[in-house]
């Protein structure tokens, strides 16, 4: 059997629910897709002060 990796190791069990306004859960999908994010992956970043710039921030800055 192989050793899983990644969040296949994880078992993140703990759901928070919060409630959004449309246009928020819009403004939050948006910016989780430009980071090539999950939502929760998303929100869970910025909740917890990680980085979450967008990847076209990225490919502009490797080319500076």
């Amino acid at each position: 059997m192989t050793k899983r990796r990644g969040s296949n190791t994880r078992r993140r069990a703990i759901s928070r629910p919060v409630r959004l306004t449309a246009e928020e859960d819009q403004e939050i999908r948006k910016r989780a897709a430009e980071c090539g994010k999950t939502v929760s992956g998303f929100l869970r970043a910025a909740a917890l002060g990680k980085n979450v710039n967008s990847l076209t921030d990225d490919r502009v800055l490797k080319e500076v």
